[in-house]
């Protein structure tokens, strides 16, 4: 959603530019504190145009990105944003619950595309058109569990993930990978206004993620509407 408030700005003639970087409001800085590896493993779930894996390179420039966006056109302009960078590598498919073919829901901000429909109450939160459906396409999925094992990753440092709405099965896609503590931090999105058809609560993703060995830690660039949390970042890393 940060990606449609970006759009927005831009239709307005603004642009968002961080000006400092500090871990306690950048979740990436949070994980580069805590990642020591010197050849850490991320996986950007929900790439769009490539706009995080740049941000990702900057902060880990020895990392392998995977990077993970199924709507074709979004994928194409990742495909080009990481030419060049032989450590990316870019994956036309999402990242879901189970292998197969999926329906994406195609909006009018690509930025809001989601494997789950929009929510009829979605605009009296985010405004009107931005949400707005144009239409489904089937795109392919696999699980980050089934893909790892394909691959023979055996560890990620840093699970970023940013499918609008759909966040929760992506994790349910992981669990091998989470129950052995494979995966060392992890940064969500976490909606909680009404945006999307199916969308999972902020307890589900704690008592998840707890159960799992993990712990909640840290919330980032919060977004209020009508003086009420509307969506976060948040980090859970291994308890130790």
């Amino acid at each position: 959603m940060k990606r449609l408030l970006q759009t927005v700005a831009n239709s307005l003639g603004y642009e968002f530019r961080r000006i400092a970087a500090r871990a306690d409001d950048d979740p990436f800085v949070f994980a580069q504190r805590l990642i020591r590896v010197p050849v850490p493993v991320v996986f950007d779930v929900g790439a769009h145009h490539g706009e995080t894996a740049k941000r990702l390179r900057s902060l880990f420039p020895a990392a392998t990105i995977h990077c993970f966006e199924p709507f074709p056109e979004s994928c194409r302009l990742l495909e080009q944003a990481a030419d060049g960078d032989s450590l990316t590598q870019v994956h036309c498919l999402g990242l879901a619950s189970r292998s197969g073919a999926a329906t994406l829901t195609c909006n009018t901000s690509t930025a809001t595309n989601s494997l789950l429909e929009t929510d009829r109450l979605a605009s009296s939160t985010w405004g009107d058109g931005l949400l707005d459906t144009n239409g489904r396409i089937e795109v392919t999925t696999t699980t980050l569990d089934a893909f790892c094992r394909g691959e023979r990753i055996d560890r990620i440092d840093l699970l970023k993930i940013d499918t609008q709405g759909a966040e929760y099965a992506v994790l349910e896609g992981s669990l091998a990978m989470l129950s052995r503590k494979a995966i060392a931090v992890i940064v969500l999105e976490m909606i909680t206004a009404t945006t999307y058809e199916g969308q999972r609560s902020p307890a589900d993703y704690f008592t998840l993620l707890e159960s799992l060995g993990y712990k909640f830690s840290g919330v980032f660039s919060p977004i209020y509407r009508r003086g009420l949390l509307a969506q976060c970042d948040v980090a859970f890393t291994v308890r130790s």
